[in-house]
C-alpha cells in the first residue's frame, strides 16, 4: 500500500501519527496521573482530618476533665465561711469563658445543694442553683455574657428569677454523682438526656471529701461536637461521623441523629462504616492496618475516601473514659469537580496545538516534497537532444543539503547522456549511411542480374516458353530491387510503407489486360524490409497469376490487392471474380504450379496462415503477425 504513496504522505503521515500519538498518550498520562494525585491527596486529607479531629476531640475532653478534677480539689478546700454561692459561679463563669468547648460545670453535695453554670446555644451564660433555699427547684438566672462587661450575678434564688421548674432537682438522683461516688474516682458517664432541657451530653465526674463533700462535674453535649464537626468540613466535601464502642451514632456533621445505630441504619454511609469495621478496617496512628487498601466506598454515585481513627488519649482517667472512634469521608468528586474544567480546557488548548502541529506537518512535508517535486518535473522535462541544462535545475544545484546534492546529480547525469546521445546518434547516422549504402547496391547488383535476364530473353526470341520465363524471374528481381530502392530512400530505413511498394509490385506484373481493373487498398501499414519483402513476391505472384488466368479469352473483371491490420495480426488479401479453378483442379489448389510453391514456401517464412476461396473467382488471404525484432508502425 506504501509504494503507492507519494513523498508528501510518506513523510507527513508518520510525523502526524507521531504528533497524535503523542498527544493522545499525554492526555492518556494527564488524566491517570491528575486523578491519582487527587486520590492520593484525598486519602491522605482524611488521614489528616481523621487525626486532627480525633486530638481535637480528645483535648475537650481532656479540657472537661482537668476542670472537674481543679473543681474537685478546689472544693474540698473551700473554706466554710466563704460566701459559697456567689465565689463557685464566679469561677465557673471564669471556667465557661476560657473553654468554650465545654457546656456546664457544676458541683453537688451530699446534702443535696447544687450549683452550676451553663452555656447556653446562643453563647450567653447563666447560673443555676437548687437546694434549700429554692425548695429543691432547679432555679435560673442570667449572668453577664462572655463579651459583656456587667457585674457578677446578683446571689439569691428569687432575685431575677427566669423561672422555676415545676420538678424537684436532686443532683445525689443524678447518675454522673452516684457512677462518681461509688467509683470513688473520676467517672465518665455514659450519653444521657440533660435534665434542663433534653440535650444529650457526656460528663465528666470526680468526688471530692472534706464537709459535707460531694461531685463536681463538667458537660459536654454532643451538639456541641457536632457542631465542631460541621465546622471541620462543608457537607459539599464530605462527611465527619464520631461513634461509641456499641457502634451508635455520636455526633456527625450532617444530620445523624444521636446514638443511631450504624448497622441497620438504612444510611448507605453508615452501613459501610459499619462494614468496615466488621473487617477491622482502623487506623493505628494515623496508619492503614498493614495489607489492607485504602477506604473507598462509592454512596449515590459519589466516591468517597475515608478513614476511621479511634480516641486514644492515655490522659483521660477512668475505665469508663469514652472510648469513641471517628469515621472521616471525602468525596472525591469535590476535588475531580475543579480539573474537569481544567481539563476542557486544557482539551481546547490541546486541539489547538494539534491543529497546529497538523498543519505544520504538511508544511514541513511541503518543504521537503517541494523541490522534490520540481526535480521530477525538470527531470522529465529533459532534452536529450538540447546539451543546455535547466536554468532552475542549476539554481537548485547550489543548495547545501540533499536537494541540491540530488540536483547536481541530475545535472551530472544529464551532462553524460547528452554526451552518450551524442555518441548513440552519430553512431546511428553512421549505420543508416552504411545500410543505406547495402540498400542501394544491393539494388544495384539486382538491376544488373535483371538486365542480364533481359539480355538473354532477347536473344530466346525463337522459344516463347523460356523467354516468358525469364521474363517471370525478371519481374521477381524487380520486385525485390523495389523493395531495397525504397530502403534506402527512406526517412527510415527499418519501416517499408506497404501502399507504396504494393504498387510498385503491381506494376511489375506485366501489362493490364484491357477490361481487367486492380484495385489497391492499404492504408497506413509499415512493416519491417523482412516482412515487407515476402509480402511483396507474395502479393506479386497471386497477382501475375490472376491476370494470367482468370480471365481467359476478351473477359473483363476485376483484381483487388488490399493490406490491413487485424487483432496485431498483418492481413494480404488478394480476390478475383474471374472464372475460378476447374472443379478438378481444385483438391490440388494452391500447390500446383511455380508461383504457388513460392508463395507456400514465403508464407511459411513468415509464419502465416493461407486461405483460399473458389466459390466466385478465387480469393488468397494470408494472415501472419509482424516479426518480434520491428513491429508494425501505425502512422
Amino acid at each position: 500500500m506504501i509504494k503507492g504513496w507519494n513523498i508528501r504522505w510518506i513523510t507527513s503521515v508518520p510525523f502526524f501519527s507521531l504528533i497524535a500519538l503523542g498527544f493522545v498518550t499525554g492526555w492518556a498520562l494527564y488524566l491517570a496521573g491528575s486523578r491519582a494525585v487527587v486520590r492520593d491527596l484525598v486519602q491522605e486529607l482524611s488521614r489528616e482530618t481523621a487525626l486532627s479531629v480525633t486530638r481535637e476531640l480528645s483535648s475537650f475532653l481532656e479540657s472537661a476533665q482537668n476542670v472537674s478534677e481543679v473543681n474537685a480539689t478546689y472544693l474540698e478546700n473551700l473554706p466554710d465561711e466563704w460566701p459559697l454561692e456567689e465565689q463557685i459561679h464566679g469561677v465557673f463563669l471564669d471556667q465557661l469563658e476560657r473553654c468554650p468547648a465545654l457546656a456546664i460545670i457544676s458541683v453537688g453535695y451530699l446534702d443535696g445543694e447544687y450549683y452550676e453554670a451553663q452555656r447556653q446555644s446562643g453563647g450567653d451564660i447563666r447560673f443555676g442553683y437548687a437546694g434549700d433555699s429554692s425548695g429543691g427547684v432547679l432555679t435560673f438566672w442570667p449572668s453577664r455574657s462572655p463579651s459583656s462587661d456587667s457585674a457578677s450575678p446578683v446571689p439569691g434564688a428569687a432575685s431575677g428569677s427566669l423561672g422555676i421548674d415545676p420538678a424537684r432537682y436532686d443532683p445525689r438522683d443524678r447518675p454522673w454523682f452516684q457512677g462518681a461516688r461509688a467509683a470513688d474516682g473520676p467517672l465518665w458517664s455514659e450519653v444521657y438526656p440533660l435534665w434542663s432541657d433534653g440535650d444529650l451530653v457526656i460528663t465528666s465526674a470526680v468526688p471530692f471529701g472534706g464537709f459535707p463533700g460531694g461531685v463536681t462535674s463538667v458537660v459536654v453535649t454532643l451538639g456541641q461536637v457536632g457542631a465542631y464537626l460541621s465546622s471541620q468540613i462543608a457537607p459539599e466535601r464530605g462527611v465527619l461521623v464520631v461513634f461509641d464502642e456499641h457502634q451508635r451514632v455520636v455526633a456527625a456533621s450532617r444530620d445523624h441523629a444521636a446514638l443511631q445505630p450504624l448497622s441497620g441504619s438504612g444510611d448507605p454511609l453508615l452501613e459501610e462504616i459499619a462494614s468496615f469495621l466488621k473487617n477491622g478496617r482502623l487506623l493505628q496512628e494515623g496508619r492503614s492496618s498493614p495489607g489492607l487498601p485504602p477506604l473507598v466506598v462509592d454512596v449515590q454515585g459519589e466516591r468517597l475516601h475515608g478513614a476511621i481513627l479511634p480516641l486514644a488519649n492515655p490522659s483521660l482517667k477512668g475505665n469508663d473514659a469514652p472510648r469513641w472512634k471517628v469515621a472521616v469521608f471525602i468525596q472525591e468528586g469535590y476535588f475531580t469537580a475543579p480539573l474537569v474544567e481544567a481539563d476542557r480546557f486544557a482539551l481546547y488548548v490541546m486541539g489547538i496545538l494539534f491543529c497546529f502541529f497538523f498543519l505544520l506537518a504538511f508544511a514541513v512535508a511541503k518543504i521537503i516534497t517541494s523541490p522534490l517535486q520540481r526535480l521530477q518535473v525538470l527531470a522529465e522535462q529533459m532534452d536529450l537532444r538540447n546539451p543546455l541544462p535547466s536554468k532552475e535545475l542549476e539554481q537548485l544545484g547550489l543548495f547545501r543539503n540533499e536537494v541540491g546534492a540530488l540536483a547536481r546529480s541530475l545535472l551530472a547525469m544529464s551532462s553524460r547522456l547528452h554526451e552518450d546521445y551524442s555518441i548513440i546518434r552519430t553512431s546511428l547516422h553512421e549505420k543508416e549511411s552504411l545500410l543505406r549504402e547495402v540498400h542501394h547496391r544491393v539494388k544495384n547488383n539486382l538491376q544488373i542480374v535483371s538486365s542480364l535476364l533481359s539480355l538473354q530473353a532477347s536473344r530466346a526470341d525463337q522459344d516463347a516458353e523460356l523467354q516468358q520465363l525469364l521474363e517471370t524471374c525478371q519481374n521477381r528481381l524487380h520486385v525485390m530491387a523495389s523493395v531495397h530502392e525504397m530502403a534506402c530512400g527512406a526517412e527510415d530505413v527499418s519501416a517499408i510503407e506497404m501502399e507504396e511498394y504494393l504498387t510498385r509490385v503491381a506494376a511489375s506484373c506485366g501489362a493490364f489486360r484491357q477490361g481487367v481493373a486492380l484495385d489497391i487498398r492499404v492504408r497506413g501499414v509499415f512493416l519491417p524490409l523482412g516482412d515487407a519483402l515476402p509480402c511483396g513476391l507474395i502479393a506479386h505472384e497471386l497477382v501475375e497469376n490472376a491476370f494470367r488466368y482468370a480471365f481467359p479469352g476478351k473477359r473483363s473483371g476485376q483484381v483487388s490487392l488490399e493490406m490491413y491490420r487485424r487483432n496485431g495480426n498483418c492481413v494480404l488479401s488478394v480476390r478475383d471474380d474471374g472464372v475460378g479453378i476447374p472443379p478438378e483442379k481444385a483438391p490440388s489448389f494452391p500447390r500446383e504450379g511455380l508461383g504457388f510453391a513460392l508463395v507456400n514456401v514465403l508464407a511459411e517464412q513468415l509464419g502465416a496462415v493461407l486461405q483460399r476461396e473458389t466459390d466466385q473467382g478465387v480469393a488468397v488471404t494470408v494472415s501472419f503477425e509482424p516479426s518480434s525484432f520491428l513491429s508494425a508502425v501505425d502512422r
